[in-house]
């Protein structure tokens, strides 16, 4: 008795290109289409929060929507459509030539297709959520931003009230300072929550005995939405009491920029 007949299905690979000049792509989905039917099914990562913690350069918030442009393509299209597809070339965005696949199914062929060449997201999102990577992001910007060499301090350690505190960065010209330092919300929620309170205390405490120095928390929520609650947002609130200025990956450059304009026009 034979097995099932199996389905001859076109598909492509989108590819994101973060930088054109390295031209090192990373696979972000699949489109899959049925040649008799027309059918086009795809697959797409959906938490693009991984790939703007790796390529904090690139606006991957803009590459998101085209992205849900063709994820949300599903249904029947007609003759040529993937090599039109293939075409298409916006926002470092670019797809393989259509290649021939078996399958029972065309959800079957999306499922198997995604796997072999996409499916990355959790090891990923896991490698780039620790506080090691938020440090290593703050040192590519502050790279990129253009800083003077002896305006930047790594890991200063700064006295106030009732002693000294270890921050990531710091950054001074004569009189005028700021810090920035990170918290990642990666691991145990409660833990980053006691080390965020932590860091407000200090926060304040280096503003008091430092006339004129300014405090910026770099932090990462957290994944689940109870812990959302129930640390991450009373760790913000802890911070900004102290005033200080807290901001996700997104807001580290636009920080620097404005710490180095400061320490630039310092006199």
């Amino acid at each position: 008795m034979g097995g099932l007949r199996m389905s001859v299905f076109s598909y492509v690979v989108a590819r994101f290109v973060p930088d054109m000049v390295k031209n090192e792509p990373v696979n972000v989905g699949i489109m899959v289409q049925d040649s008799q039917t027309g059918l086009v099914k795809s697959r797409f990562v959906k938490n693009f929060r991984t790939l703007a913690y790796r390529h904090p350069e690139t606006d991957i918030w803009a590459l998101e929507e085209i992205v849900g442009a063709f994820d949300r393509a599903d249904g029947p299209e007609s003759d040529g459509y993937l090599r039109r597809v293939h075409d298409h070339n916006k926002h470092n965005l670019r797809f393989t030539e259509p290649r021939a696949a078996e399958s029972n199914r065309i959800a079957d062929a999306v499922q198997t297709l995604y796997s072999r060449y996409v499916g990355i997201d959790r090891v990923r999102q896991r490698r780039a959520v620790t506080g090691t990577r938020l440090v290593s992001l703050i040192k590519k910007e502050i790279a990129l931003a253009g800083f003077n060499a002896e305006h930047v301090k790594v890991r200063p350690r700064v006295r106030g009230k009732i002693g000294h505190f270890t921050f990531d960065y710091g950054f001074q010209n004569g009189k005028t300072g700021d810090l920035m330092h990170s918290v990642s919300f990666a691991g145990r929620a409660s833990a980053a929550y006691r080390d965020a309170k932590a860091l407000a205390v200090s926060f304040e405490d280096v503003v008091a005995a430092n006339d004129g120095l300014e405090c910026v928390a770099v932090m990462r929520p957290p994944e689940s939405d109870r812990d959302r609650r129930e640390f991450y947002a009373p760790a913000k609130g802890h911070l900004k009491d102290k005033k200080c200025l807290v901001v996700d990956e997104r807001g580290i450059r636009t920080s620097l920029l404005r710490i180095r304009k400061k320490t630039e026009s310092a006199k």
